[in-house]
């Protein structure tokens, strides 16, 4: 790999693998360091100063076709092969580690100081954060497997100089301009190397085909194969190359996923966001992290479609990072979102009413579950689904139900519910129950009673189905009539004299069972004397 000029920081250096080299990755890398002449300089003085063998200075002459080494051009500059160059040996510095993650078998701690040869492996819910010497950050995504395989500094300009071979999975890099001459920084595939100079950009593995992707600066590939060539990569594209280490054509990027609109207030222990489709969009990455600088990636998960949900999460701020993945498996630009999540104390479950339920009468007891956590409660009734207009509010409720004073009056409502701590911490609101209050129902008419038989009616609602009791007593323990009934009225045979009790009850057609009618008294008077006792008694009261 070549460097273009000093300081050109832009351009990727990148080295001309053979695929004999890529089999030895565990080589330095092959490259040249650009050494800019001063005054007085001269290559024997060169080679002392810079050098690992000084005696190679002929060998420098030669490959810079220098004249006269005793006479050089101040500005000039000179190709020095880095393998030649003094190094010594760098270290990466551990940022944070989050889930599985373990170097050389083994759990890194934050601050840890990480050789040249440490093998890192992230799991399905596992990342790493590295800072390399020069300030470079390495992000080892989840799924990962990879070697620091090469950390030097060049001992003449203390030029960082860094290679990762990555096996499985994915990097993301973040690196800082890199003047000092002789800088490197490397990622290197089976398939492919991605070298850079103050950029941002990530590198998979993807089934043996290396992916890089460019988000900022410029990136340099070259694919492994004899005559694959390479590419230079601007900001906003990809590439793709084969296993074979064949380089297709670059491509532009994704745009970002839309995620205005999306709730910034999380309040489920099942966390879900619905993102518009993201049009060329085979599939999404997304990412939750701790905050929006995804040092850590906390949850990670690939999808065919953008319903995103994450599980797990305990209560606090998060960054939700999503990216479009097109059907070469390039993925596209980042899409960020701070949100919080307070799902906690979880709300407990309404029971009565149920979303949808009906109540006929003016009065109703609220009914729920018991909270785990939950020390007390707070509940609101509304008259509208928004809770603008709340009619009742309850707070300190201790029981698992509530009989609210107030009267209301027939219409719609809907009501919630949420858990409170013993130290005052309220968790998020149930999920509301609509309601409906229908008038009470009405109570039979009089009987008509006639010499053989009662007829009652009552008034009811088109399709209702109806249950009529008559007992002898007000706690209609001892029933004298129980009958399903289609109409609202029924006629009885003539019952014996005394006092009777009556109620109906009605299921409308959707299948809500109502109250039973307040209970009326129905008193069955002694029938009237019969015309033909009055002429059998007439002869004795002729005697009179």
């Amino acid at each position: 790999m070549r460097e273009r000029a000093l300081g050109h920081w832009l351009v990727a250096i990148v080295a001309c693998l053979l695929a004999a080299q890529a089999a030895a990755a565990d080589s330095p890398p092959r490259d040249e360091v650009v050494y800019t002449i001063k005054q007085g300089d001269t290559l024997i003085g060169i080679a002392n100063s810079q050098m690992i063998e000084s005696a190679r200075w002929r060998e420098l002459r030669a490959l810079n076709r220098v004249p006269n080494d005793r006479r050089l051009k101040p500005g000039a500059t000179l190709r020095i092969p880095a393998e030649w160059m003094r190094q010594s040996a760098a270290q990466a510095l551990v940022v944070r580690s989050d889930g599985d993650v373990n170097v050389d078998g083994r759990v890194p701690q934050a601050g840890e100081p990480l050789a040249e040869g440490a093998r890192i492996q992230t799991g399905e819910r596992g990342s790493l954060s590295l800072r390399l010497a020069d300030g470079a950050s390495v992000i080892v995504q989840p799924r990962t497997s990879l070697l620091l395989a090469y950390l030097r500094t060049l001992e003449a300009s203390g030029a960082a100089r860094a290679r990762i071979r990555l096996d499985q999975g994915r990097v993301e890099n973040a690196v800082t301009p890199q003047r000092k001459p002789g800088a490197l920084f490397e990622v290197q595939t089976p398939a492919a190397v991605a070298g850079v100079r103050g950029t941002k950009y990530r590198v998979a593995d993807l089934e043996g085909d290396a992916l890089a992707e460019v988000l900022e600066g410029v990136v340099g590939v070259v694919g492994a194969a004899a005559d694959a060539g390479g590419t230079e990569l601007k900001s906003g594209f990809g590439v793709r190359v084969s296993a074979a280490g064949q380089v297709a054509a670059p491509v532009a990027l994704l745009p970002a996923p839309n995620l205005a609109g999306l709730p910034a207030l999380q309040e489920r222990p099942l966390v879900r966001f619905r993102v518009p489709p993201l049009p060329a969009a085979v599939r999404y990455r997304a990412q939750v992290a701790p905050d929006v600088s995804f040092q850590a990636i906390l949850q990670e998960s690939v999808t065919e479609s953008p319903e995103l949900r994450f599980v797990g999460l305990p209560d606090g701020e998060y960054a939700l990072r999503l990216r479009g993945i097109d059907v070469s498996g390039l993925e596209g630009l980042d899409a960020v979102l701070a949100f919080r999540l307070k799902a906690r104390p979880e709300p407990p479950f309404p029971a009565s009413p149920a979303d949808g339920g009906k109540i006929r009468g003016q009065t109703l007891q609220l009914r729920w579950t018991a909270a785990a956590e939950a020390d007390h409660y707070v509940l609101q009734v509304a008259s509208d689904a928004a809770f603008r207009n709340i009619v009742v509010e309850a707070a300190e409720v201790r029981e698992t139900s509530h009989s609210p004073t107030h009267a209301f009056t027939p219409g719609k409502y809907a009501w919630r519910i949420a858990s409170v701590r013993a130290d005052g911490d309220r968790g998020p609101w149930s999920d509301p129950a609509a309601f409906e209050v229908l008038p009470p129902p009405a109570a039979p008419e009089p009987p008509a009673i006639d010499d053989d038989k009662i007829v009652l009616r009552w008034a009811a609602e088109p399709g209702q189905r109806f249950l009529f009791q008559m007992a002898r007593d007000a706690q209609f323990a001892n029933m004298h009539v129980e009958r399903k009934l289609d109409q609202p009225t029924i006629t009885l045979p003539r019952p014996q004299p005394g006092s009777y009790f009556v109620r109906v009850q009605a299921t409308d057609p959707d299948g809500f069972v109502g109250p039973f009618t307040a209970t009326q008294r129905i008193d069955v008077p002694e029938p009237p004397p019969s015309p033909w006792l009055f002429l059998f008694l007439l002869p004795l009261l002729s005697i009179f």
